[in-house]
């Protein structure tokens, strides 16, 4: 940052004034460069005191899906094509989910296991053609009843096989560009109603965890401060619980003192009282429950529907103290608090000549 310059500008006594003026708003501007680089000296030596690696991670709940033979629904066959929900079952949890087939030319087979992904566009089928289906699925049976679905598309007549083979079919016309005219109407006026409705996006939105750490200043050894918290929520609105652990026991370890508050969502952790070398891990874990979507189940015969997905989070911490925080930092705190006392006198002092220049100004013409 080079010296300011100010030069002189005229013979008035006005003008000589306003050069005055101008050369306290540049002390002021150097006073804040100044304070600037105290603040970033300090940072420096903090940074140096330990180190914290924090890693973030996500995950949805893995299953296992598998289809025992078991047909739920039935729609109306119809040339040669039959139509029907079926079950599958997690073979870790024994969970259950009810989808409808993805693909209209493969064959859906007993004992087969069974990959699950959100449903997306890809190489098979756009993205704005998969959040059609995401839609229709949100507006059929079994996901909603045969009265909603009555209901929302105005066919006061439908039966629970129909609402069933339109939606088979509307899922093969947009993944496959299949067409099969129905000989039954209200399957036909259901299926042009469903292949109407606009694209729904993905519902689901995982939050994840955010971890924060930074040394603190201690008069002898060293001493660290984390705070987490997640913006998500559940489904239904509810928080998400966090919870937090160490891989150790650092108290019995190396006799460190924790104190622990939480305000606002936000949750504080400090730990003092630790020697130089101190190392050790904190974890943060919460489980958030997300709305219905739509899920597609990748084996030989691909298969769709909706369901309740769970997002696994968790973060953690690795912690090194490098070495004694205390004595050095103290001392860059008290030449901070020094230099910022000393500002502050300074700046009253270019407050009071600028009052003075003001009253200079009023006291006569120049």
């Amino acid at each position: 940052m080079g010296m300011p310059i100010i030069e002189n500008s005229g013979i008035s006594r006005v003008q000589s004034i306003t050069d005055l003026v101008e050369s306290v708003s540049l002390e002021q501007a150097a006073l804040a460069h100044i304070l600037n680089a105290e603040g970033e000296k300090l940072q420096k030596t903090l940074g140096n005191c330990a180190t914290f690696d924090i890693t973030i991670e996500n995950h949805l709940r893995e299953y296992d899906f598998v289809y025992e033979g078991n047909v739920v629904y039935r729609g109306i066959s119809e040339q040669g094509y039959a139509f029907a929900v079926f079950e599958l079952v997690d073979s870790i949890s024994g969970a259950t989910t009810l989808v409808y087939c993805y693909e209209v030319n493969n064959f859906i087979q007993p004992g087969n296991h069974y990959d699950q992904f959100l449903l997306q566009g890809n190489n098979g089928i756009s993205e704005t053609d998969a959040n059609r289906i995401r839609n229709i699925l949100f507006h059929s049976f079994p996901y909603i009843s045969v009265a909603a679905v009555r209901a929302a598309s105005g066919i006061g007549t439908l039966t629970q096989a129909e609402c069933i083979t339109a939606t088979q079919l509307a899922i093969w016309r947009l993944k496959d560009n299949f067409v099969l005219i129905h000989s039954n109407a209200n399957v036909m006026a259901l299926l042009t109603w469903y292949l109407e409705l606009p694209p729904l996006a993905i519902q689901i939105d995982p939050s994840s965890i955010v971890l924060t750490g930074q040394s603190l200043f201690a008069e002898t050894g060293c001493g660290a401060l984390f705070t987490f918290s997640t913006t998500g929520t559940n489904y239904d609105g509810t928080t998400i619980p966090l919870t937090y652990s160490f891989d150790k026991d650092i108290v019995a370890i190396y006799g460190a003192v924790i104190q622990e508050s939480t305000i606002n969502g936000i949750t504080t952790v400090t730990v003092t009282n630790l020697p130089s070398n101190a190392n050790f891990t904190l974890g943060v874990v919460g489980t958030q429950y997300l709305p219905m979507d739509a899920y597609t189940y990748i084996n030989s015969q691909d298969l769709t529907g909706l369901f309740f997905q769970t997002n696994y989070m968790s973060a953690q911490s690795n912690y090194l103290c490098i070495g004694n925080c205390g004595t050095s930092v103290i001392l860059i705190e008290k030449s901070v608090n020094e230099m910022i006392d000393a500002v502050s006198t300074l700046e009253v002092v270019l407050q009071l000549k600028l009052a003075k220049f003001k009253d200079c100004l009023c006291d006569r013409n120049p």
